[in-house]
């Protein structure tokens, strides 16, 4: 590898991790301020860290909602979800995979309709 690609490798790593920084900062604030009490979150001027930690949050979340219930909602969705997608994947790597056999649909053509079958999945 030549030096002047080396250095340009390192510089894009170097956007890249200043880049991911900024991108994953407003998320760890929002988890820094979930394990604040509610006085220090409205607080003026705002910190990042707690100053004392608290799951009180959490706790309100399972009294006053049913959070279990609306998480266990989500878990059977994407449960049911994931065996459709693999149960149909399934049937279509077989039709893909047999095609152009005993009269099967030949995808492999010249003409694009494996192009345009496999663009449905994006």
């Amino acid at each position: 590898m030549k030096k002047g690609n080396s250095i340009k490798l390192k510089i894009a790593v170097i956007i890249s991790i200043i880049i991911t920084i900024f991108w994953l900062l407003p998320y760890i604030y929002v988890i820094c301020c979930s394990f604040k009490p509610g006085s220090e979150v409205i607080a003026v001027p705002p910190s990042f860290l707690p100053k004392s930690f608290s799951v009180e949050n959490f706790t309100q979340l399972f009294v006053r909602m049913n959070a279990g219930g609306y998480l266990l909602n989500s878990l059977i969705t994407a449960v049911c979800s994931t065996i459709i997608a693999v149960i149909l994947g399934s049937l279509a790597a077989y039709a893909i995979q047999r095609s152009g056999r005993a009269g099967g649909i030949d995808f492999m053509s010249e003409n694009d309709s494996y192009i345009q079958y496999c663009s449905t999945y994006l």
